[in-house]
């Protein structure tokens, strides 16, 4: 069968829908994964023959909609699995109303969810198409569930702050306020409500700057490491505040390289507050300005500090062995956080059961589809080396060091994908099948 693996954030999702790829490939199946614009160009205009595909969310705006129906009369087979979960939005059904709708879930054949959380409330939402969701979790979190990944003792004191900021976005407000308009119909209320978030994400921003000047201040010798945010440009960051021996700034998540004990994370909200709690670390949740009114999930389940003087007084606290417990029943809301269970190989099995024929017709370069392909990424390839940029923030090119790491990291976790070949197509496609 064919299968086309969608990325939206390279960051956020490629390893983890990587090992879905791997588990459908294990299988026998050809999977092809890559960046939303590409994928979906060359399936809509029949470059690539049908097959099933994984969609990352199931708006209802015009565009996806004209899109998954081009899909479904050319005889695909579509799934999503929403790579937010709505866990990080204070209103489920306001948030579900952008992610989801009757006319897409009508086209859709599948929708995965997180866990039982966003099961239950789907169906009871989309009650016309309840046995479409199935809680498959997310596998973004199967390497946390992963005995081969247990987290290491540490001697070094660190604070880890999970960015999600607007400073150092690639984007500027008024791009990004372009973009956002453009997907939905021009009106004066939506324009107040994307400005009024906008504000209020700016002042976040400034309460975090100056809590890591505090801290610096307060602790000389505490390090302080800035998980960089996706859509962030890391290199901003260091202007902003310059690296030295005691701040550094990544946008490699490893939580390998944490402990329970010398390790507080301070976020402002994000879904990575999820990530820290099923690691079982520390989380503090920071709105000093009081700007967020609502209580998502993963702020619900943390510590919080509304002012500077006591966050410092935490973190005094927490470094000299006074601990906070998290009574956070995980499981109801990300179903792979249970032990042995493995999200990426339950969808990939639920994704087998919809193999046939009809979906099944080899990409050759008989019939000159894959001659297309090859040919046009080979050149991009080309350009990317002579000129190396990158036009989309959310999704750098793949490189062969990268490609050669994934593979390493997939084995890593299951001694299977050995048999696995990763084929590097295009600076943002890459072909996942098994070695004969």
């Amino acid at each position: 069968m064919n299968v086309y693996i969608k990325i939206e954030i390279k960051d956020r999702e490629f390893i983890s829908r990587t090992l879905i790829a791997a588990y459908l490939a294990e299988k026998g199946h050809d999977v092809y994964l890559g960046d939303d614009e590409f994928i979906g160009r060359y399936l809509e205009n029949k470059i690539l023959n049908p097959g099933f595909i994984l969609e990352k969310s199931l708006s209802p705006v015009k565009t996806k909609i004209r899109r998954l129906s081009i899909l479904k009369k050319n005889n695909f087979k579509i799934a999503n699995l929403d790579e937010e979960g709505g866990l990080n939005h204070p209103n489920y059904k306001s948030w579900s109303s952008e992610r989801y709708s009757d006319k897409t879930l009508k086209i859709a054949d599948i929708s995965f969810c997180w866990g039982r959380y966003d099961y239950e409330m789907n169906k009871k939402l989309f009650p016309k198409f309840k046995k479409k969701f199935y809680i498959s979790g997310n596998p973004r979190f199967d390497f946390h569930n992963s005995k081969k990944y247990k987290n290491k003792r540490l001697q070094k004191k660190i604070v880890i702050i999970p960015s999600t900021f607007t400073l150092t976005a690639y984007k500027r407000l008024v791009d990004e306020f372009d973009i956002y308009s453009k997907l939905r119909k021009p009106n004066l209320d939506r324009q107040k409500e994307w400005f009024v978030s906008a504000r209020e994400r700016s002042i976040e921003t400034f309460d975090l700057l100056n809590l890591i000047y505090e801290i610096k201040k307060k602790f000389n010798n505490l390090m302080i490491e800035i998980w960089v945010h996706p859509k962030e440009n890391i290199d901003l960051w260091r202007r902003l505040i310059p690296e030295d021996k005691f701040i550094k700034y990544t946008k490699i998540k490893n939580f390998s390289l944490t402990s329970s004990d010398k390790t507080l994370f301070i976020f402002t909200g994000s879904t990575l507050g999820m990530d820290v709690m099923l690691n079982n670390r520390s989380l503090i949740y920071y709105n000093p300005s009081n700007i967020f009114k609502g209580l998502t999930i993963p702020i619900k389940n943390s510590k919080r500090v509304k002012n500077t003087k006591l966050m410092l007084n935490v973190i005094k606290n927490f470094f000299n062995g006074k601990k906070f417990k998290h009574s956070f029943k995980i499981q109801n809301y990300i179903h792979n956080s249970k032990k042995n269970v493995i999200a990426s190989s339950i969808i990939a099995n639920k994704i087998h059961e919809f193999n046939s024929k009809d979906i099944s017709v080899k990409n050759s370069f008989l019939n000159n589809n894959l001659n297309h392909l090859y040919a046009k990424n080979y050149f991009r390839l080309i350009r990317q080396k002579i000129n190396y940029k990158v036009y989309n923030d959310k999704f750098s090119p793949f490189s062969k060091s990268e490609i050669k790491n994934v593979h390493k990291t997939l084995i890593d976790f299951n001694k299977e994908f050995k048999k696995i070949k990763i084929e590097l197509i295009g600076p943002k496609l890459i072909r996942l099948n098994k070695t004969k």
